[in-house]
């Protein structure tokens, strides 16, 4: 596994369809070895979310998107 994607599933980015941006991932990353899916608690970044982490676990790069809205999670996981 070379990549980590955490969505926040804290109360505001819930109220902003961070579950729709998870089974999205989910779909996207099916058959995938390089890339877990996770949800992870609240990031503290309510007022940009819903926000998706993600974690080059090979160097420890963190890149945090946020405002992301379900189409772009495609280009976001096409990216790594």
């Amino acid at each position: 596994m070379k990549y980590l994607i955490r969505i926040c599933g804290g109360p505001r980015c819930k109220e902003n369809f961070s579950e729709d941006l998870f089974k999205e991932a989910q779909k996207l990353i099916a058959g995938r070895e390089d890339i877990e899916l996770e949800k992870r608690g609240c990031m503290a970044l309510c007022h940009v979310g819903p926000n998706i982490e993600v974690i080059n676990l090979e160097t420890n790069d963190t890149k945090v998107h946020n405002k992301v809205v379900q189409s772009e999670v495609k280009g976001i996981i096409d990216s790594l």
